[in-house]
């Protein structure tokens, strides 16, 4: 059996700069998933790591986290 790779193209913005990341995953990315890699994507190489999510957080807990570092309008493009 053949695992099939999951594209989505995310458009979003990023300290009100619009930028586009093409995500590979196992399946359909949901808005939260997207925010907390945007969320990594920005912020893991910062020295306070007290600005990533916990593994747990809920979809709306990720959310607002993207937008309180300025990561909004989250926009998903199933690329198949």
């Amino acid at each position: 059996m053949t695992a099939t790779t999951h594209s989505t193209r995310v458009d979003y913005f990023y300290q009100q700069d619009p930028r586009e990341h093409l995500v590979e995953s196992d399946g359909p990315l949901s808005p939260g998933q997207a925010a907390r890699l945007l969320i990594e994507r920005h912020f893991a190489d910062a020295e306070n790591n007290l600005v990533l999510p916990e593994a747990d957080a809920s979809e709306d807990e990720l959310l607002r986290q993207a937008e309180i570092l300025g990561i909004t309008r989250i926009r998903l493009h199933d690329q198949g």
